[in-house]
């Protein structure tokens, strides 16, 4: 191939009180505190198939603009691949914040392939894998009563590693 390929998603980290069960003996009622505060942290995440290498690029909200900053931070970090002609092909979904804004700051560029996943079908991005490894080590069942602690972890949990490509080779038949 030569090139780059990403897939990309995104998702939200969400501070909030959930019901659920826990153990107690027979009789006893246990209290537990809960606040009623409601927050939400959102990713974008675009994963290198070839390397496992994540490229991360947080924000408060899920609109076009920061669609727009991510696909900057791809362009910056793939910059001295694209100097040498090779092209880099982002794979991702057909979410709103794709469009509007996307599209305006796509046109006239070329160092950009885009292609879509079939719609409905989040079990053929490998991104979405990533997330749901990174809440099951870092969101679930927290303790934190900062939630700019939980969003750090989250974050570190993401860009401190590379990610196995085999599942991408598997899934995208590379």
């Amino acid at each position: 191939m030569g090139g780059v390929v990403l897939v990309e998603d995104e998702t939200r980290v969400e501070f909030e009180a959930r019901e659920d069960h826990i153990w107690a003996p027979k009789g006893v009622y246990p209290q537990v505190e809960i606040t009623q505060e409601k927050k939400a942290h959102c990713f974008f995440g675009a994963l290198d198939v070839f390397t496992g290498e994540p490229i991360v690029h947080e924000s408060e909200r899920m609109v076009s603009r920061e669609t727009v900053r991510l696909l900057e931070k791809i362009r910056s970090q793939y910059q001295r691949r694209m100097k040498k002609k090779k092209p880099v092909l982002l794979i991702w979904d057909g979410a709103p914040w794709h469009r509007g804004e996307v599209r305006k700051y796509l046109k006239g560029k070329n160092w950009l392939e885009l292609m879509s996943f079939p719609p409905y079908s989040p079990e053929l991005n490998p991104q979405e894998w990533i997330w749901k490894e990174a809440k099951k080590a870092i969101t679930n069942n927290h303790e934190e009563e900062d939630f700019a602690d939980l969003v750090y972890k989250f974050y570190r949990f993401i860009t401190q590693r590379k990610f196995s490509t085999k599942m991408c080779k598997n899934i995208l038949r590379f």
